[in-house]
Parts: C-alpha cells; sequence; structure tokens
C-alpha cells in the first residue's frame, strides 16, 4: 500500500514539473513575441 503510495507521489511530482517547464515554455514564446 505504502509502495503504491510513493509512485503516486512520484507521478505527482513529475507532473508538477512538467506543468512548470510548460508554464516557462509558454512565458518565454510570449516575452519574444511568437504567440
Amino acid at each position: 500500500m505504502s509502495a503504491h503510495f510513493a509512485v503516486l507521489k512520484e507521478v505527482d511530482l513529475v507532473h508538477s514539473e512538467l506543468q512548470g517547464e510548460l508554464a516557462s515554455v509558454l512565458t518565454h514564446l510570449r516575452e519574444t513575441g511568437l504567440t
């Protein structure tokens, strides 16, 4: 059970990091005027 929970936490962490990366890319595109 705790191993399953650890996997869920890991997936959540990766998901958060990906959202942060996406936000950075979108911000960069806006700043460079490509959107």
